[in-house]
């Protein structure tokens, strides 16, 4: 698993490529996949506007990086349960 900074200005992925996995109050759970790697797209920038001034520039979306659809599959039902 290969951790990828990231932000939502800079996301190679346009918005019609990801898959919802689960929403939740201040973001997404979304899975993508591209150039045979399967992602996992946390985003958390809804909390955006209500920070306070000290987070700013906080990253808010990560992508990370699985090489097969079962570990990516593993990991999402580990940490977020099944997809809803």
């Amino acid at each position: 698993m290969k951790n990828l900074k990231s932000n939502p200005v800079s996301l190679p992925l346009p918005p019609c490529s990801k898959t919802l996995y689960k929403g939740f109050e201040g973001g997404e759970v979304c899975t993508s996949e591209q150039d045979g790697k399967f992602l996992v797209i946390i985003d958390e920038s809804a909390l955006a506007d209500i920070l306070p001034d000290e987070f700013e520039g906080m990253e808010l979306t990560r992508v990370i990086e699985f090489t097969s659809e079962s570990e990516r599959s593993a990991y999402l039902l580990k940490r977020f349960g099944p997809k809803s």
